[in-house]
């Protein structure tokens, strides 16, 4: 049972990592969006998006991971990215 409590404790610093690399991407995200605000740049880049998608499925595959759950991770990350470039 102690190896367990011990990976889990593994996880939560990752996870705890993960929070505060989102929170980095927010503040980067608002900056993003007060610069499309001030140079009349519209919010959503599909374009970008599309080919972010592609490369991070890629780098997936490459890392062994499901490349559908980088997918739906990004396509909710950038989600909210828009909402909050659009404040």
């Amino acid at each position: 049972m102690q190896k367990l409590e011990q990976l889990r404790k593994k996880i939560d610093v990752i996870d705890a990592a993960i929070i505060e690399k989102l929170k980095q991407r927010q503040k980067l995200t608002q900056q993003i969006g007060q610069y499309k605000a001030l140079h009349n740049i519209p919010i959503k880049d599909r374009v970008r998006e599309e080919n972010l998608l592609t490369h991070y499925e890629e780098l997936s595959e490459q890392h062994g991971l499901p490349p559908l759950l980088v997918t739906r991770l990004f396509k909710i990350i950038f989600t909210y990215s828009r909402k909050q470039q659009s404040k």
